[in-house]
């Protein structure tokens, strides 16, 4: 299965992503090294 990722990042903020797809599944990090592992947990 497959969904797809949004992330963003404002200045001076940690990197957010979310799932369109799943209402609620979000989560953040402070690298973008780091927000895929995250993505993964949440």
């Amino acid at each position: 299965m497959h969904y797809v990722a949004v992330i963003d990042k404002e200045p001076g903020s940690a990197y957010g992503i979310q799932f369109p797809e799943v209402p609620g599944c979000y989560s953040a990090a402070d690298s973008f090294e780091e927000i895929v592992p995250n993505a993964i947990e949440a």
